[in-house]
């Protein structure tokens, strides 16, 4: 069973990791339910240098990275 299957979503899980996409949400289901997964598109750029947080400017690394390289 995962924690945290609360509907929230979440861009630090290490499940988002593991995938390698910018978020999670986790939403628990009857257990007589077949597991889905649901791709959906997002809305906004990524940071091209880790392509998990949505950037600031098109052209500029999100702020996790401008820390890492400062």
């Amino acid at each position: 069973k995962l924690q945290g299957a609360n509907g929230s979503t979440s861009m630090t899980s290490e499940l988002s990791n593991i995938l390698q996409v910018s978020s999670v949400k986790l939403i628990e289901v009857p257990s007589s339910t077949t597991p889905e997964i649901d791709v959906e598109p997002i809305d906004y750029a990524l940071c091209k240098r880790c392509r998990k947080y949505p950037e600031s400017t098109v052209d500029e690394p999100c702020v996790r990275c401008k820390r890492v390289l400062n």
